[in-house]
């Protein structure tokens, strides 16, 4: 977005960006406003806000939830421990 400045030429304006969690009903139940442009709100709070049974299942290590991580990590280290060494 540009701006006048006092001499009457264009000047940048600083605009932050923000994140907005909106319900079904199209209400705004949770923002979260940048205080620099690489600022954004956490992934886990962008989870807590999804219903438990929306939640993303997928046991990927590449995956941004959290849990999927963290359920990857528990279930390589179950199979890991059930391999035979000898």
């Amino acid at each position: 977005m540009m701006s006048k400045d006092n001499k009457g030429g264009m000047k940048a304006k600083l605009q932050l960006p923000a994140d907005f969690l909106i319900d079904e009903n199209g209400i705004i139940v949770d923002v979260c406003r940048s205080k620099n442009p690489q600022e954004y709100m956490g992934f886990e709070r962008i989870e807590a806000f999804i219903p438990k049974g929306k939640r993303c299942k997928c046991n990927k290590k590449d995956c941004i939830s959290r849990t999927c991580q963290e359920n990857y990590e528990q279930i390589r280290k179950d199979a890991e421990s059930m391999l035979f060494m000898g």
